[in-house]
């Protein structure tokens, strides 16, 4: 939990308490302003549906050597399933950039883009996180070093377990898929459970 306050904190340029005790007062940057002059270092395509390719958008730290094995911090925009972009989060995965992290934001089908379901988003997310882990060795991550941060949407996402309508991960099934994503540090706040149940509910009527 320090880690995830630390980073609502930084981004929106409020105080800080150090070590010490001394407050730090951060400069102010409004979350817009970071959203928009933020650039991705790379930008990386994790999954491809059909013709559509999902992407990684990556901020790497000063220094960063592809080598090497930096902890990384993963961010996962919300939209109520509908909308959003990695853009959104972009902010969140250059928190902790200037720490030494490897930030991430998350690109993921939405749903109403043909026939996308709340079950796909959530799979995307799984895809994603295998990646990262598979793939940890080129993007210069330490792979036992992954957090995982969702707001909204995003955060129901990750885990698929916060919905009045049950457990997610019990109804997304894929070959190949397995739920090890689930084993990471993770930093969630305003999970979309309404909205969430409410897709459920409507997809498994037309089942």
């Amino acid at each position: 939990m320090k880690t995830t306050a630390w980073i609502f904190l930084t981004v929106l340029g409020m105080a800080t308490i150090p070590a010490g005790g001394t407050p730090a007062i951060q400069e102010k940057r409004s979350f817009a302003s970071l959203q928009e002059s933020l650039q991705a270092d790379r930008i990386v395509t994790y999954r491809t549906v059909g013709n559509r390719e999902l992407s990684l958008h990556i901020f790497n730290p000063k220094d960063f050597e592809s080598s090497g094995n930096a902890p990384a911090f993963v961010a996962i925009h919300g939209g109520g399933w509908t909308g959003g972009t990695p853009r959104r989060f972009y902010p969140y995965a250059h928190a902790l950039v200037d720490k030494g992290y490897v930030g991430i934001s998350v690109e993921y089908r939405l749903v109403g883009q043909k026939g996308v379901t709340v079950f796909d988003c959530v799979k995307d997310g799984r895809a994603a996180i295998r990646y990262i882990r598979a793939h940890a060795g080129e993007l210069g991550i330490d792979p036992a070093r992954i957090t995982v941060s969702g707001g909204s949407a995003g955060a129901v996402l990750f885990t698929g377990r916060m919905t009045k309508a049950g457990n997610v991960c019990e109804l997304v099934t894929e070959p190949g898929g397995d739920h090890g994503y689930l084993n990471q540090d993770m930093a969630l706040f305003d999970a979309a459970i309404g909205k969430t149940a409410a897709f459920l509910g409507e997809h498994l009527k037309r089942k």
